[in-house]
């Protein structure tokens, strides 16, 4: 039993199961009569939520993490070569395997009974995009026993430390020919004095940056694409509703207006009754008159 074949066995677990696997390991060391393997192994962290993708990604995905690291390099020689064309067609290719890698890992974690949240598949495109610029980032990837998520400009080296539970041996930092971002090479070359060195370095640096500044408009726009399809979505859903209400007015309408004319004939035939009503009191009244006088004359009779 070593550190490294015991890091291999606990990053491929589940965050659930680490803990108790670190230390059943972590036991069984110490038992062996190994306090500093076992001490190692107790110190182990568990990984953070989107550095547990990445790491499973490596595991059950690796051709797809393949594909990032090859892409990563073919851009780095593009910037060395100073090549725009390929520099835009291989940055359209990095956003969407990005995209596509990250939402895999999306996908394995729900196979794995966790669900990554929105901020973590940010980190580990953020990781992935790490591993494409920078090769020494890529093989901390690649280690599968990542600890947290990863950041690079393109520019100055990813930070690693902390990065990776058994820290890769510096010895076996891959060479520019192997695939390292070309911009460290323009800068030792700058420092020994060839003339056109610093023009190189800084046309580099202006056609990187203005690679990122696209890449975030581009990303801008997806946002607010997104956004506009949303908005439509939800006016889209309105409409059908607001159909049905115009109807149901058309047809309160229709009713209020047959309660008018209802209403208006009630008032005619009212002012009618009304008018025979005063007639039939009038008649009543003069009848009255009459039974009144009848009565006393048969009373004189009498």
């Amino acid at each position: 039993m070593n550190l490294a074949a015991v890091a291999s066995d606990l990053f491929s677990l589940t965050p659930d199961e680490f803990t108790a696997a670190r230390n059943a390991h972590a036991a069984d060391a110490k038992g062996g009569g190994d306090k500093v393997l076992a001490e190692q192994i107790r110190r182990l962290p568990k990984p953070s939520s989107s550095a547990w993708v990445v790491n499973m990604l490596v595991r059950h995905r690796a051709e797809q993490i393949d594909g990032v690291v090859e892409l990563g390099a073919s851009l780095r020689t593009a910037q060395e070569n100073l090549d725009a064309k390929q520099l835009r067609s291989l940055s359209v290719q990095r956003s969407r395997l990005i995209a596509a890698v990250a939402q895999q890992g999306r996908e394995l974690a729900q196979q794995f009974g966790h669900a990554a949240s929105d901020g973590a598949v940010r980190e580990v495109e953020q990781t992935l995009q790490a591993a494409m610029a920078d090769a020494w980032a890529a093989s901390a990837v690649k280690s599968g026993c990542l600890l947290r998520a990863l950041s690079s400009d393109g520019v100055e080296p990813a930070d690693l430390a902390g990065a990776v539970a058994i820290p890769l041996d510096v010895s076996a930092r891959p060479s520019p020919a192997d695939g390292m971002p070309q911009v460290r090479d323009i800068r030792s070359r700058s420092k020994r004095g060839e003339p056109d060195a610093k023009a190189k370095e800084a046309r580099a640096r202006a056609l990187m940056e203005a690679q990122r500044a696209l890449d975030q408009a581009e990303r801008g726009l997806e946002d607010a694409a997104s956004a506009l399809d949303d908005v439509r979505n939800r006016i889209a859903k309105l409409a059908p509703e607001r159909e049905k209400l115009l109807r149901e007015l058309d047809g309160l309408e229709e009713r209020i207006g047959e309660l008018g004319t209802g209403i208006a004939a009630i008032d005619r035939e009212t002012r009618v009754l009304e008018r025979d009503r005063r007639n039939a009191e009038r008649a009543a009244d003069d009848a009255r008159s009459e039974v009144n006088e009848a009565r006393d004359r048969l009373g004189g009779l009498r």
